[in-house]
């Protein structure tokens, strides 16, 4: 559809956002802010993305092992719902 993404920007993301804060003040106490691109991140992660999975931490740092990579840091981002993690690949390592 032209223009889709300009239609989502005005007509969905300004409501899911209100939604959001509402939600994050009931579960943290207080808004979260986050820049257009952040939101509109989540806004495409959480409602337009077709396939989702989830994972433990294990799992992914054991496909980085099996890769060749020792995982240097791991965080929590989106409010805890994601974590992102740091894999490092030693020169010379080959995959397993």
């Amino acid at each position: 559809m032209p223009g889709g993404k300009t239609a989502l920007s005005i007509l969905l993301v300004p409501p899911f956002w209100l939604v959001l804060q509402v939600l994050v003040v009931l579960l943290r106490g207080k808004p979260v802010r986050m820049s257009p691109s952040v939101l509109w991140n989540f806004f495409a992660d959480q409602l337009l993305v077709p396939h989702n999975s989830f994972h433990t931490s294990a799992e992914v740092k054991e496909w980085g092992r099996r890769a060749g990579c020792r995982c240097e840091a791991e965080g929590a981002i989106t409010m805890g719902q994601q974590i992102e993690f740091l894999f490092v690949k030693e020169p010379g390592a080959a995959a397993a």
